[in-house]
């Protein structure tokens, strides 16, 4: 991850700001998905949901990085900036310091 494509998502996310309602209908589904099929009070089905929400979005988004900067750098960078500009969320930090603390 770069400065250029941190840059590139804030000014994305700046002139064309992402509906907060997306990105939450979409976790809201996979952490219930989860919890039906993992929620049975035993650590290790804790452990395992944990990898599963976790490590199994960030080693896809990993591989995926690796496969395109295989092909060119160029498309590795639109990925950075696909992710930074579907997770970041500056308008969170605009009001007051006792909102966000």
């Amino acid at each position: 991850m770069s400065l250029l494509t941190l840059i590139a998502a804030l000014l994305l996310h700046h002139f064309r700001p992402l509906s907060a309602d997306l990105l939450e209908q979409v976790l809201h589904a996979w952490s219930g998905l989860l919890e039906r099929n993992f929620n049975d009070s035993q650590p290790r089905h804790g452990i395992l949901a944990w990898g599963l929400a976790v490590l199994l979005p960030v080693l896809l988004i990993a591989g995926a990085w690796l496969l395109l900067d295989q092909i060119g750098h160029l498309p590795a960078i639109l990925l950075g900036i696909a992710v930074l500009f579907l997770t970041l969320r500056p308008a969170g930090f605009a009001g007051k310091p006792e909102k966000i603390a």
